[in-house]
């Protein structure tokens, strides 16, 4: 390790208890798996730069070159720093979670890790995505190279950087007692806008996409409102499993564990339950848009933001109907996670000015029928058999619920 000045240790020790108790505090597993990753960590004064790190790009998580492909960490520390103490303890932590998802990666994926690609980075198969192999690699999506290629295909960046942000907030405030005695919790971090929690004014500039970020983890959520604070000041994790009111197994949240655990599982989830394969990928190209086009000042297209909503939307309708007619949910179990993710949707309208356009969006939008999962969802009703024939007329109120107009407020 070399840090250079003492205060850059401290922060990194400090960081490093606070993530940690993203997983629930005393997980070995992520311990072991951390410190076996991990090869070095180097901070530098604030007048460094390097191809790697310098004012522009304060920090990067990379691999080393061989078979082990262990992480390395460089930052630019306190030393000699423009930025506020706060930024730059957001900037250790943003590359500290870039390095626990790779560790995660090796303690909660089922993926088998096969190799090492071009860039040092070892990579895990998944099964087939449309006519290609896929690996998940920190966060990200990786098309897996063919023999005459050299040039990376990368799905989910957006997604994966954006995230990486919004844990690096979060594992700060659920560690810090002055910050929640401004009733700034986890919950706010995940669920609300930034303004509600950024009282230190940190910047980056994935910070305005993160309203889309918010909103896809509302789609993929398996629990109503769940409170993600109360889980960690209990001992728990964030990225675990919970029964839900049937008594199925499943992750609290799959954005939240597959953004940190296992990028493919997402993939597969949205894929399967929008019946199509390389659905997720076309979210991921515009979600990629927008966090590029807000991260480097460039002009940010309206119809992407409108198309990322529009499909999780959609998903999120089509998705609660699959888990309620699986018994994953009952009926309103999943009326309730829906229109938690509405509430949220309407916010993330709002902080983009759509609010206005909102009826123009939704007329817009596929409404749920039985004829739309019946042909949009093939692959999820083959896995399980009898889920539209057996369970349609029970599910009839939350046809109902999904489809109403905006406008009706009835709950």
């Amino acid at each position: 390790m070399g840090f250079y000045c003492k205060e850059d240790q401290l922060q990194f020790e400090k960081s490093y208890v606070e993530i940690l108790n993203l997983f629930g505090k005393g997980n070995k597993s992520i311990i072991t798996a951390f410190n076996n990753r991990l090869k070095e960590v180097n901070t530098y004064p604030g007048e460094y730069s390097d191809s790697d790190v310098n004012s522009v790009t304060p920090g990067k998580t990379g691999y080393e070159s061989g078979p082990n492909s262990r992480i390395y960490i460089k930052l630019i520390g306190f030393s000699g720093s423009n930025c506020s103490k706060a930024q730059t303890q957001f900037y250790f932590s943003h590359e500290m979670i870039h390095a626990f998802s790779v560790a995660a990666q090796d303690v909660f994926s089922n993926r088998k890790k096969v190799g090492i690609s071009n860039d040092n980075i070892p990579y895990f198969y998944t099964t087939k995505i449309g006519n290609f192999e896929y690996l998940g690699i920190s966060g990200s999506i990786y098309k897996k190279l063919q023999p005459n290629e050299t040039e990376n295909v990368i799905y989910g960046d957006g997604f994966c950087e954006v995230m990486t942000d919004l844990f690096a907030i979060a594992s700060k405030v659920a560690s810090s007692p002055e910050i929640k005695s401004q009733g700034i919790t986890v919950d706010t971090v995940l669920k609300k806008p930034n303004k509600e929690w950024n009282k230190e004014g940190i910047t980056s500039g994935y910070f305005a996409s993160m309203p889309l970020a918010r909103l896809a983890i509302a789609a993929f959520s398996n629990y109503p409102n769940p409170q993600y604070q109360h889980l960690l000041d209990t001992g728990h994790s964030i990225f675990s499993t919970m029964r839900t009111d049937t008594n199925a197994e499943v992750h609290i949240n799959d954005f939240i564990y597959g953004s940190m655990c296992d990028p493919l599982y997402i993939a597969e989830e949205y894929d399967k339950i929008s019946g199509k394969s390389g659905t997720y990928f076309k979210i991921c190209q515009s979600m990629d848009r927008i966090v590029d086009s807000y991260a480097y000042g460039k002009p940010v297209s309206d119809k992407d933001i409108q198309f990322v909503i529009q499909q999780l939307d959609t998903f999120a309708k089509l998705r609660t109907l699959l888990k309620v007619q699986d018994g994953v949910f009952s009926k309103e179990y999943g009326a309730r996670i829906y229109e938690e993710f509405e509430k949220i949707k309407g916010e993330v309208e709002m902080e983009y000015g759509l609010s206005n356009r909102h009826q123009q969006i939704s007329n817009k939008t596929p409404q749920i029928t039985p004829t739309l999962i019946t042909e949009s969802s093939k692959k999820a009703i083959k896995e399980h058999p009898g889920i539209i024939s057996e369970k349609v007329k029970e599910s009839r109120n939350i046809f109902k619920l999904l489809n109403r107009n905006k406008d009706d407020k009835r709950r």
